[in-house]
């Protein structure tokens, strides 16, 4: 079969832009440039941009890379709610990977 050549132009159709909005209190401590490298490579490469004077972040690439990590950020918002540090950053964007699981089952009645 003859081979078809391969369009590129679709590709930037595909690309959004979505603003995201960071609490005032949080934005010092969030828009750092190791947050935007771990925010980038956690989504999947998404562009990301701070606006530190309108607390805003601002996410661009495809539209899965854009709403992980606005998923991310929210989850990365919520839990700096009480407290903002390096190592809680890091938690949140880049977790461990867990290979098992401890089940403990507990009879719920008294008589089995």
């Amino acid at each position: 079969p003859p081979s078809a050549e391969l369009d590129l132009n679709r590709l930037e159709g595909e690309l959004v832009t979505r603003p995201f909005r960071i609490p005032r209190r949080q934005a010092a401590s969030l828009m750092t440039e190791p947050t935007r490298l771990l925010l980038k490579e956690s989504s999947g490469d998404c562009g990301v941009s701070w606006e530190p004077e309108a607390s805003r972040a601002v996410l661009s690439g495809t539209p899965l890379q854009v709403e992980r990590a606005a998923q991310l950020l929210k989850r990365l918002s919520n839990h700096c709610n009480w407290g903002v540090s390096a190592a809680k950053v890091e938690g949140v964007l880049r977790p461990m990977g867990r290979s098992t699981a401890r089940l403990r089952l507990a009879p719920m009645a008294t008589t089995l």
